[in-house]
């Protein structure tokens, strides 16, 4: 039930900022949403696969409008939800997806602002929202860190 409730609570929050990766369908994932503000306080990855999950995808107002009720038949979803950080500039998004026979491979990127974005702090929640056209078990690789 905590589950629910923290993707609730980022769904929510998804409505500013949101931009749709313009690439091809073709693709094995798109980045459907990535904000600072409007996460979760504390870090984790969710695999959302099932149509009880997806539902609350469907009645958010920005990505209702960026997946259609059928794509949870041929993809799955991950929101990425970095956890709370004390300034803006962190990032963290899908670099690499491999698809093997029997699974699907994710490696994610958390990136850090440099010093000089820091200069400014401020309370961010960064995240992203993923669409992997696939239904295949996914893994997560290991974090890549960086800038």
């Amino acid at each position: 039930m905590k589950k629910i409730y923290s993707i609730l609570f980022v769904l929510l929050l998804v409505g500013c900022g949101a931009h749709k990766d313009k690439s091809s369908a073709d693709k094995l994932f798109s980045v459907l949403v990535s904000n600072d503000y409007g996460g979760n306080k504390f870090q984790f990855y969710e695999i959302i696969s099932e149509p009880d999950e997806f539902k609350m995808f469907l009645g958010d107002k920005v990505l209702k409008r960026l997946v259609k009720p059928e794509d949870i038949t041929t993809c799955n979803f991950l929101l990425l939800n970095m956890g709370e950080k004390d300034a803006t500039g962190y990032k963290v998004t899908v670099t690499k997806v491999e698809e093997l026979p029997d699974k699907v491979i994710v490696t994610v990127k958390e990136s850090a602002p440099d010093a000089a974005s820091k200069s400014v702090p401020d309370q961010t929640f960064p995240y992203s929202v993923v669409k992997i056209n696939s239904k295949k078990k996914i893994e997560f690789a290991e974090a890549v860190l960086g800038k």
